[in-house]
């Protein structure tokens, strides 16, 4: 699969990773440094659940309140492992150094 490039001045791309697609550098990133800010509907928890498992990508961004994480974030893998984490809760930034190339991987939990 080519890769689909997901916004030039995000400096990430959606492409195939190990488990499907996955979301990978264009270029390096220094520990600290901002990825991407998470976009997406704003849902409470009932609409989460009425949008059932297969269809939410939730990320709880306050009390009751759900970021319907879309793309090119919801490409973002979870790994025990991550080099990314979240920040004020929507910012998704480097834990580590990222390589151009690598996957942007992080803990759901």
């Amino acid at each position: 699969m080519e890769p689909v490039p997901a916004d030039p001045a995000a400096s990430v791309q959606v492409t195939t990773s190990r488990i499907g697609l996955g979301l990978f550098a264009t270029r390096a990133f220094d520990q600290g440094e901002p990825i991407l800010r998470f976009s997406g509907p704003l849902l409470s928890l009932e609409q989460v659940i009425a949008k059932g498992e297969a269809q939410a990508n939730p990320l709880q961004v306050d009390d009751g309140l759900y970021l319907d994480i879309g793309y090119p974030g919801v490409y973002a893998n979870h790994s025990c492992r991550p080099n990314a984490g979240i920040h004020n809760d929507i910012d998704l930034v480097a834990l580590r150094s990222i390589a151009p190339g690598q996957e942007i991987v992080w803990d759901y939990s």
